[in-house]
């Protein structure tokens, strides 16, 4: 039978490895544009289409939850956050700049009924990492759209190469982290946090 310091390790492990996936994800997200591989349209149909996803697995959650006033409020606004998902394709950037606003307008009220909920299971500890990767790829898209051409400089490639080891760090302590009594979620924040502030950083060097 696994022991609660066992599911916690897991769970852990889990994040780390979704941070991975996600610097990985950016990566070569911006690889891509800058190479002329993609194209920036194209891809924030795929951008969205990927994190609809998330918000699937999130809606599906709290359809297995008790609702009360704040679960409903919080599966409405989940619903409008699938109908912007679904909006049509966009041709121009001010087209673009409309729905991603409108976008990250939906997700900041979803995220400040969730904050309230104060509910930190595992469902939603992932669609918080699923959040922060989907707004940093809006990002590229943005700088795509507005310079026209990104080039991968070399401060990109160092800043994500230490995204990367902060993870991999992360990952390789979380045994000597969870004996020690770092058994929440809550304790990890500030190096979840941290790994978002070095994928930010590295935005900068495009």
């Amino acid at each position: 039978m696994e022991t609660g310091i066992e599911s916690t390790k897991g769970i852990l492990a889990s994040i780390a490895d979704k941070l991975l996936e996600a610097q990985q994800e950016i990566d070569e997200l911006a690889v891509q544009l800058a190479l002329g591989k993609a194209e920036a349209m194209d891809k924030f149909i795929d951008v969205k289409n990927d994190f609809r996803e998330s918000v699937r697995e999130l809606k599906n959650f709290f359809a297995t939850v008790q609702l009360d006033v704040e679960d409903s409020a919080i599966s409405a606004k989940i619903d409008e956050l699938e109908r912007s998902l679904n909006e049509s394709q966009v041709r121009t950037r001010a087209a673009f700049d409309i729905q991603k606003e409108n976008l990250l307008k939906i997700i900041s009220s979803l995220e400040r009924a969730l904050k309230k909920k104060n509910i930190l299971a595992e469902e939603l500890q992932r669609f918080n990492l699923e959040v922060q990767k989907f707004k940093l790829k809006l990002e590229i898209l943005r700088l795509k759209l507005t310079l026209k051409k990104l080039e991968v400089r070399n401060d990109f490639r160092v800043r994500m190469e230490h995204a990367r080891n902060h993870i991999n760090e992360l990952r390789t302590s979380i045994n000597e982290k969870v004996e020690a009594g770092k058994d929440r979620y809550e304790d990890f924040r500030d190096e979840i946090r941290l790994t978002y502030t070095h994928l930010k950083k590295a935005l900068k060097g495009l």
